[in-house]
């Protein structure tokens, strides 16, 4: 069976672009046989994660999941991509 794993991108900092970069590039590199990876952006008004289309999901802070198509999303292992604050720090 296949590891979801949730890409964290974005941030508080001035480098959430680079991240936003960064992240896309995991994304689109990562062995889609082996992963299903998750694009999650982390802001501070928002934690989301966004699907091929665009659409964002929020995801529940308190135990790291998001609902889609009322099935909930668990990850496996999160891939930090995230620059500076709260990804670094």
């Amino acid at each position: 069976m296949k590891k979801n794993i949730a890409i964290i991108m974005g941030g508080y900092s001035s480098e959430y672009q680079i991240s936003l970069k960064s992240g896309n590039v995991v994304y689109n590199t990562l062995n889609k046989d082996k992963y299903n990876a998750y694009r999650i952006h982390i802001f501070k008004d928002k934690w989301v994660y966004v699907d091929a289309n665009d659409n964002e999901f929020p995801i529940d802070k308190n135990n790291f999941t998001t609902t889609v198509n009322n099935t909930t999303l668990k990850f496996n292992c999160v891939f930090n991509a995230i620059h500076g604050a709260p990804g670094e720090n």
